[in-house]
């Protein structure tokens, strides 16, 4: 990491976020007609709006508010009031937002972007209809402005993937989790299920709902990531056996080894962040995108069997 991801300020992430938007979400996209690609937008009544982004489906305006301090209550109120001023720009006549959105200016969509929050945060968002991003989660990588050129490559790189960086990729994905429930449910371990967007069901954050990216059983000791390995060159599936401490994944791995389990796995334990340990097998892409049901099963059914044997023994 070049620097902490909470020191970069809250411009620096506001021009990340407008040079890339698809980050937030794959429909949304820059403004031609708004000068400084949308950003410190001056309203009718001289307030500035962080970003305006448009929603390429639906057409409504998507109003962006940056904060460079962790989660605060006053944050809601403070995009409300944005939201209020959006509507209001209506009734100007030379307001080239009423030109640009006509009659969806009143149903703007609202980003509050911060460093973190708290599930209780998240959730108060969720509730007035506030979708809310935390920074400070994603991978160094690609939002620290020095590695610009990285992400650059990566979007072209995409779109030869097997799973292409298209306007339908969020329904592939979305597909693909389709059938990690269906596993889950005739498994009988639905229990381990989390929509998306709810709290802890995003294995990397980072990974918005563009990417496959999930976090099964989150609620136990140890669980379950499925995620693409976007950042590396093979471009796998991975499946690890995660948990926030070193000793249960240990055990984990161990008694997995005693039973033979196969796939087997002689990596060691890696510590993959400063909040975590797991356990990682790596999958090719287009074999899990065949055989998505029969692989994800296997590793269910393994990590139910060795959650079972370890509660026994307890």
């Amino acid at each position: 990491m070049d620097r902490d991801v909470m020191k970069l300020s809250e411009k620096e992430v506001q021009t990340f976020i407008a040079d890339y938007p698809w980050l937030l979400n794959f429909d949304y996209e820059k403004i031609p007609q708004l000068k400084n690609k949308g950003m410190e937008y001056i309203l009718s009544d001289s307030k500035r709006a962080d970003l305006i982004l448009r929603d390429k489906k639906s057409g409504r305006p998507v109003i962006v508010e940056f904060k460079a301090v962790p989660f605060y209550r006053e944050n809601i109120g403070q995009i409300l009031e944005y939201k209020a001023r959006i509507i209001n720009e209506y009734t100007s006549d030379d307001s080239i937002l009423k030109e640009i959105f006509e009659d969806k200016m009143f149903v703007p969509i609202l980003i509050l972007v911060v460093p973190e929050c708290t599930a209780e945060a998240r959730l108060a968002c969720n509730l007035s209809n506030i979708d809310i991003y935390e920074y400070n989660k994603t991978v160094p990588e690609i939002i620290v402005p020095e590695k610009r050129k990285i992400l650059d490559e990566f979007i072209e790189a995409y779109k030869n993937d097997d799973i292409p960086l298209s306007e339908n990729r969020d329904e592939r994905v979305d597909e693909i989790y389709g059938k990690i429930r269906e596993v889950m449910e005739e498994e009988n371990v639905l229990y381990g299920w989390k929509n998306y967007n709810d709290s802890r069901s995003e294995y990397y954050t980072v990974l918005n709902h563009l990417f496959i990216n999930k976090c099964l059983f989150n609620k136990e000791e140890v669980m379950i990531g499925i995620y693409e390995d976007i950042f590396s060159d093979s471009n796998d599936i991975k499946i690890e056996y995660y948990s926030d401490e070193e000793q249960p994944v240990k055990k984990f791995i161990q008694k997995y080894k005693d039973l033979k389990i196969e796939p087997n796995n002689d990596k060691t334990i890696d510590e993959e962040s400063c909040t975590g340990y797991c356990w990682t097998f790596s999958i090719n892409k287009n074999e899990f995108l065949k055989n998505t049901k029969e692989i994800v099963r296997a590793y269910i059914k393994n990590y139910i069997k060795i959650k079972e044997v370890l509660e026994i023994e307890e």
